[in-house]
């Protein structure tokens, strides 16, 4: 299925021009994997970094800690991409069960329960997308009959207990941020 495009251009048009059709999608290709490891990085940098580990660091610092962000991200990529027996389709599926798992009890809660603490979601976040990996990738090889259950399913319930939990265990938001909470609940 994924080589229909490579096989009907090698079908339907002379080599040179194949290749320069087949140059075009890798450019595409690479056009897009570029910004998505920038992005990434960047949001490591400006999302996990400059807010939970330290806020105040240099310039110089924040670019070494990026440029490594696109290492580790890359490496992480070329492994997942190394496994023959999942296609594209089965990848993006794994990446979309990541995502849901890992944010999609976050914003949920985070406009429905005014409770919901930053640990709390940072807890629903990793262990929401640590369970998705886990149940596609280890988990098949102990438990078989893993692969039955998409992974989003698992991954939201426990992120949702994770979110839950910590943010009770967890001193509550202040009253700062209940009262924004109840003014924009109020204005819905």
């Amino acid at each position: 299925m994924e080589l229909i495009f490579i096989t009907t251009v090698k079908k339907l048009f002379p080599s040179f021009l194949g290749g320069i059709f087949l140059s075009a999608v890798l450019a595409s290709i690479m056009s897009t994997a570029d910004s998505q490891l920038l992005v990434t990085a960047s949001a490591v940098v400006n999302d996990f970094y400059t807010i939970i580990v330290k806020k105040e660091s240099s310039e110089k610092k924040l670019m070494w800690i990026s440029r490594i962000s696109v290492i580790i991200i890359s490496v992480i990529a070329c492994i997942l991409a190394l496994n023959p027996n999942d296609s594209i389709m089965g990848i993006v599926s794994n990446a979309w069960a990541g995502f849901g798992a890992a944010f999609g009890p976050a914003i949920v809660l985070s406009l429905y329960w005014k409770r919901l603490t930053l640990k709390g979601t940072v807890a629903g976040i990793i262990g929401g997308a640590g369970t998705v990996v886990i149940w596609e990738y280890i988990l098949p090889n102990i438990v078989p009959a893993a692969d039955s259950l998409y992974s989003i399913i698992p991954g939201v319930i426990v992120s949702v207990i994770l979110t839950v939990c910590v943010s009770l265990a967890d001193k509550a938001p202040s009253k700062e941020v209940t009262d924004m909470f109840e003014l924009a609940k109020s204005e819905e």
